[in-house]
């Protein structure tokens, strides 16, 4: 099953929906796309090659249609304690990721608990 990971702004709009968090603040950081998401430079990802790192290192998935900023804060640290604490050679083994592709999934987090993002998937 796919899925595009957004970082959404916290307030709803009338129909109960968030508005995508603007790219601007994640400008440099590089992770991969999907066909309704971002990438690069992006407030939005290709979630699905990310999610076994994400569950493994914070215990929450990303298979969530919204996920509350507080929690996404929380996901953030622990996301770069993990990172730091695995070997480049354990990430690519068990998430088919490099340690610079890990690292920008720790940026991209950091930003959204600097700004006080919540997460949309959808798949």
């Amino acid at each position: 099953m796919g899925l595009d990971t957004f970082a959404v702004l916290s307030g709803k709009d009338s129909e109960g929906k968030r508005s995508n968090a603007p790219d601007g603040n994640f400008v440099g950081i590089r992770l991969c796309g999907g066909m309704c998401s971002g990438g690069s430079s992006s407030s939005s990802m290709r979630g699905k090659v990310y999610a076994g790192i994400v569950e493994e290192a914070t215990g929450e998935s990303l298979y969530e249609e919204d996920i509350e900023p507080k929690t996404v804060a929380e996901m953030a640290d622990k996301l770069a304690e993990f990172v730091k604490a695995t070997s480049s050679k354990d990430i690519n083994a068990n998430f088919n990721l490099t340690k610079d592709e890990a690292k920008n999934l720790v940026k991209w987090f950091n930003v959204c608990k600097e700004h006080g993002y919540g997460i949309c998937g959808w798949w």
